[in-house]
């Protein structure tokens, strides 16, 4: 039975061979990488590291297709750096062994050489430097910071000259002691156009537009109706603005409903933080972690959509219901309103006038006639009957009608004649009265 068991066990072991033969020799899947470690920047002097022994320093240059190389230093004193192997790009944070010293090696980086100019990083130190800091000297020392901080040793001293290594220590002595408070990770670039009001009407503004951004200079720009412009507050034309600042896009009165794109344009610029670490876990693959340690440039662009909408056309109106606001009232129109010329001159048309009236004397008995007989009848005197016959004969005045001025009054020739009636009169009614 033993015997059974045994052999049971054996073919069962040559059976699964294959099986435990083809999980060990296929490999980890992997997607292809992006970054590969590339060859050494520049060199630095070697440097004496407590407890392991001299060390070479570099800066790396990291292959990234699409982008300017980056230049790197080491965060990892015990791995062998290989050129060409595989990088993928990590935060801080998915970092375990450095992320609690990361605010350090921000500030060894932000405030040395390349990230600073040779001379801004010695000016920066406070440092007195023999000849001035060269680059073989500020690598040498940057370099043995950041393995203070992310491996935690400590350099002892440094190759070269006398005057060399002077230079080192004392860069070292800087960007290791109190001066490095740490720099927090750099926040990635942000740009933003926020308003409460995108939409507008024709003849006023669309606003306000508040720019936010971590850049120094945002780039603005519209895309619409060529009259339609981005101002400030003040009304001046804009093509640039900074954080915090206020923008107008102006609709100028008569432009037609429509609509327009305010673009802003800016750049970021992270000075460093990245990290870049083996993608694989191969022996041929694995090689040092790099820190970067010179900026990179970010291109940041938003857009922002504004409409306006534009009155309707002003409708005509009749004069009578809605006149005019320059015209008066038509009970009391002004003098304007009719010019001198369409009236011809008050001395061209003389007025038909009325005469003015003419005093007809009072009609009087005329004295006897000389004709009469000398011996009038005694019974019927003059005095007596001639005043009775005179109101009969002589009819009352009338108005004397309005008549072509001729030369000659004819209201006093109209009186004549009816005196010389009323003579007549008398003189017929005389003989009469003598017959008898």
């Amino acid at each position: 039975m033993a015997h059974t068991r045994t052999s049971a066990r054996f073919f069962a072991l040559i059976l699964a061979a294959p099986v435990f033969a083809g999980l060990s020799t296929a490999g980890p899947a992997y997607a292809e990488p992006d970054l590969y470690a590339g060859p050494h920047a520049e060199s630095g002097l070697v440097v004496q590291i407590a407890d392991i022994g001299a060390m070479g320093t570099y800066t790396y240059v990291v292959d990234a297709p699409g982008e300017a190389d980056p230049i790197a230093y080491c965060i990892d004193v015990a791995a062998d750096y290989r050129p060409g192997a595989p990088l993928m790009e990590q935060l801080w944070s998915q970092a375990p062994r450095i992320s609690e010293v990361a605010p350090q090696l921000n500030w060894v980086l932000r405030n040395s050489y390349p990230n600073q100019t040779l001379e801004a990083t010695a000016a920066g130190s406070g440092a007195s430097f023999h000849e001035g800091l060269s680059a073989a000297e500020a690598i040498a020392a940057t370099q043995a910071a950041l393995w203070h901080y992310s491996d935690g040793v400590t350099m002892s001293s440094a190759s070269g000259t006398a005057e060399e290594q002077a230079d080192v220590m004392a860069l070292y002595a800087y960007l290791t002691g109190p001066a490095n408070v740490g720099a927090a990770e750099d926040p990635p670039g942000s740009l933003s156009l926020e308003t409460a009001a995108s939409i507008g009407k024709s003849g006023s503004r669309i606003g306000p537009i508040t720019v936010s951004t971590s850049s120094d200079i945002v780039t603005l720009s519209i895309d619409g109706p060529a009259n339609v412009r981005i101002i400030s507050v003040d009304g001046t034309p804009l093509t640039q603005a900074a954080n915090g600042d206020q923008v107008y896009v102006d609709v100028p009165a008569g432009t037609p409903a429509g609509s327009a794109t305010l673009t802003a344009s800016a750049t970021s610029v992270v000075t460093s933080g990245r990290i870049f670490a083996p993608a694989r876990t191969e022996p041929e693959s694995t090689t040092q972690t790099l820190v970067l340690a010179t900026t990179k440039t970010e291109s940041m662009t938003i857009e922002l959509p504004v409409t306006w909408t534009a009155p309707p056309p002003p409708t005509s109106t009749p004069a009578t219901s809605s006149p005019p606001q320059t015209s008066a009232p038509p009970s009391s129109p002004p003098q304007t309103s009719t010019p001198p010329s369409t009236s011809p001159p008050p001395a061209t048309t003389p007025p038909v006038t009325t005469p003015p009236p003419v005093t007809t004397p009072p009609i009087t008995t005329p004295p006897a006639p000389t004709t009469a007989p000398e011996t009038p009848t005694p019974s019927a005197p003059a005095s007596t009957t001639a005043p009775a016959v005179a109101p009969t004969s002589s009819p009352p005045p009338t108005t004397a009608p309005t008549l072509a001025d001729t030369g000659s009054d004819a209201t006093t020739t109209a009186a004549w004649a009816g005196g010389l009636l009323a003579v007549g009169s008398l003189t017929l009614w005389a003989g009469r009265r003598t017959r008898r």
